[in-house]
């Protein structure tokens, strides 16, 4: 029987992001001979010439055996009560196609519509913010060393 996936990509401040990773999950599963259909949310024009790439139906929904959902902030899911979620940011979907499609059948929890399913965070907690935590420390740190530096030039100039 062939698998039938369907998709949510959004990256609230990346078209770019929005669109690869919708375009990366639909060519892995057409390459696995899956049927995909993938929705892409923000601010992206409506005149790509990607076929695969439509707003989902509630057929679509109804005939999927899994709904990705590949975002970088909280969205409404309300459409997908019932069905089994799979939540992952843009970069996994982008940079581990495969892993992250194939975790979509092995991991995907029963929508339930309540905040308890709690996926929205973990999904970011484990892949964008937790990046975005590693850039802060280390921007910290060169600007240590560049204070560090100018303090050091200026002793020098004195002496």
């Amino acid at each position: 029987m062939k698998k039938n996936i369907v998709a949510i990509t959004s990256a609230p401040h990346s078209e770019t992001q929005t669109f690869l990773s919708a375009k990366a999950i639909a060519d892995y599963a057409k390459e696995q001979n899956w049927q995909v259909k993938v929705e892409m949310h923000g601010n992206h024009k409506d005149d790509h010439d990607e076929p695969h790439i439509m707003p989902l139906s509630s057929k679509d929904i109804e005939q999927a055996d899994v709904v990705i959902v590949a975002t970088d902030h909280d969205i409404d899911l309300s459409k997908f009560k019932g069905k089994p979620v799979y939540r992952t940011s843009t970069m996994a979907a982008i940079k581990h196609t495969a892993q992250e499609c194939l975790h979509a059948f092995e991991k995907a929890e029963i929508y339930t519509g309540e905040r308890n399913n709690d996926l929205v965070k973990e999904a970011l907690e484990e892949t964008h913010m937790g990046k975005c935590a590693v850039k802060k420390g280390a921007h910290r740190i060169s600007l240590s060393i560049i204070i560090i530096l100018i303090v050091l030039l200026i002793i020098y100039a004195f002496l």
